[in-house]
């Protein structure tokens, strides 16, 4: 199907208006006709075998025919059910627009009737609304993108103080093994010398890694109550862990 005409039924991007759509083919039927009589009589074996030969490709043709038609059917449901997708998707979007239709009967109206004032009124605060959200968004969008650029500056810096006390560590490790070496050459207990000098831990202070530093959160106050709401910018998953 990828390899087809109809590609696109395989891909997540919206359908064109030139995308070819799955045609049902059509297969001419002669018209029905009334079942004459047929005198008895006896049939030889070779042309019963040929009776039987002609049925069985005539069932062939018809089952061939029929499952064309079903791939076909199911082709038919595959763009159906995107195009419904994608209308669904445009109806939805449509319903966040605000509407600035005051009337829609198509009847006159007095600028001052209580009515309009009221749906001018309600229009005006849903832009005004629709406003300052969008606002508080993109400030909150800004705040968090700055301080994630500081919180990745934090991680590169912890970064590479981790990996100076990773090497620091097996530094001490490799000293360590040639003062046991050297011991060992002159002559002490290799166990008692390993109880006065013992061996450098990666978990000690000066050697265990810094811990992680917490990814910035973006937070804001929903509209419909006061409390606030984690929300997800750009695709950043604020799950309080960093990119270890």
């Amino acid at each position: 199907l990828q390899q087809s005409s109809t590609n696109y039924l395989c891909s997540s991007s919206p359908i064109k208006s030139a995308s070819l759509i799955p045609e049902m083919p059509t297969i001419a039927i002669s018209p029905v006709k009334k079942l004459q009589a047929v005198a008895d009589r006896r049939y030889t074996k070779a042309e019963v075998d040929v009776m039987l030969t002609e049925k069985q490709a005539l069932i062939n043709y018809w089952k061939g025919t029929a499952l064309r038609q079903q791939a076909m059917l199911v082709l038919l449901t595959l763009y159906s059910r995107r195009v419904c997708q994608q209308l669904n998707a445009k109806e939805e979007k449509e319903k966040k627009k605000t509407n600035l239709k005051i009337t829609n009967d198509g009847h006159g109206r007095l600028m001052t009737m209580p009515e309009i004032i009221e749906r001018t009124a309600a229009v005006e605060k849903a832009q005004e609304d629709t406003a300052k959200e969008k606002a508080d968004r993109r400030a909150v969008k800004m705040d968090h993108g700055r301080k994630l650029e500081e919180w990745k500056l934090k991680v590169e810096e912890r970064d590479a103080e981790n990996e100076a006390r990773r090497q620091k560590w097996v530094e001490a490790v490799e000293s360590w093994n040639r003062e046991k070496a050297a011991a060992k050459a002159a002559g002490q207990k290799v166990k008692d010398w390993e109880v006065q000098n013992p061996k450098p831990k990666c978990k000690q202070a000066e050697f265990c890694a810094l811990p992680r530093i917490p990814r910035p959160k973006v937070t804001t106050v929903s509209h419909n109550d006061e409390e606030g709401e984690f929300i997800d910018v750009d695709g950043i998953e604020d799950d309080g862990d960093d990119d270890d």
